[in-house]
């Protein structure tokens, strides 16, 4: 794997607070690697924060290894990320799914108090074999497990070969550790589902309206 944003990766105990970035384009290199794109960091490992801080520009992923994640905040959490916005695009092919706030939220990761205003659009061709797993949210494209709480989305989210939700593209939890969406809303146009694109399973939904 590989990270590319403000910051590339956030180790236990790091905590990024306050930070606005403007008019900035992030994107993977082209090659076969795959990368966790984030407008402030790439990845967030658990006991990582992320507060108070906005995203303002692209995160675009345009070569045709779609194994990337992309999200305005960040590409992969399994911290915290609080109070947050992104404006602009969260464009490209991506079978690991393309997320306004978050590409991948898993384990114990948290996304609460956050809005998007960014347009998500996620380009995986039907020609892929994976794009059935793929998805793009508001919110989060992909929730494996973790909350989602106190968010809303109101930018437009779009995809035509993958799951697509205005607040999480695609929610799984475990029989041992759920998947929550909570007092979310979603206030974009979105060419699937206002709130989940997808539930696979061990996931609650409540108090959300579209």
């Amino acid at each position: 794997y590989g990270e590319i944003g403000f910051v590339a990766e956030l180790s236990s105990g790091g905590c990024i607070r306050d930070l606005t970035i403007a008019d900035s384009l992030f994107a993977p290199p082209i090659s076969n690697k795959e990368y966790f794109v984030g407008g402030i960091v790439g990845r967030m490992w658990a006991g990582t924060s992320v507060i108070n801080c906005h995203f303002q520009g692209t995160i675009r992923a345009n070569t045709t290894y779609y194994l990337h994640t992309l999200g305005g905040i960040a590409g992969c959490s399994n911290g915290t990320i609080t109070d947050c916005t992104s404006r602009g695009w969260i464009k490209g092919y991506s079978n690991g799914g393309a997320g306004g706030i978050v590409g991948n939220t898993y384990g114990s990761g948290v996304v609460r108090g956050c809005v998007n205003y960014a347009s998500v659009v996620n380009e995986l061709p039907n020609t892929y074999y994976g794009g059935k797993d793929s998805a793009a949210g508001g919110i989060a494209a992909v929730l494996n497990r973790g909350t989602i709480r106190d968010c809303c989305n109101k930018g437009d989210v779009s995809g035509e070969h993958t799951w697509v939700g205005g607040i999480v593209g695609r929610a799984e939890g475990w029989e041992s550790q759920w998947a929550y969406i909570i007092r979310c809303c979603n206030e974009g146009s979105v060419n699937y589902c206002g709130i989940a694109g997808n539930i696979y399973r061990y996931t609650t939904v409540e108090n959300c309206y579209n």
